[in-house]
């Protein structure tokens, strides 16, 4: 299995928890479009870094639950990214360094 079909396969384990609608943000616009067209219904993708807060804040703003896999050992602010998605809306975080659905 590629890291593609890894991260499609978490995707669909997060749809199958009852995730209403899911954003999904990946830096190389290459597996945004492979994802899209792997996943169909309620998920948005967005190219971009998941430390732009032009970017991350209307979609934290618009969720209850924040799942970052895969993604610390890009960050170069890590503090930043915590204060990105910690906010009072926030119910859930889950933040894991392998980006597989073993990690569900």
């Amino acid at each position: 299995m590629d890291k593609t079909d890894g991260k499609a396969t978490v995707l669909k384990i997060i749809k199958n928890f009852g995730a209403k609608h899911i954003f999904g943000v990946e830096a190389r616009s290459e597996l945004v479009e492979i994802a899209k067209n792997k996943l169909q219904g309620n998920v948005e993708f967005f190219v971009g870094d998941i430390q732009d807060s032009n970017l991350i804040a209307p979609l934290v703003e618009k969720s209850q639950t924040v799942i970052a896999l895969g993604v610390l050992y890009h960050l170069y602010n890590h503090f930043g990214f915590l204060s990105n998605i910690l906010r009072p809306n926030i119910r859930h975080v889950l933040i894991e360094t392998v980006a597989g659905p073993e990690t569900l």
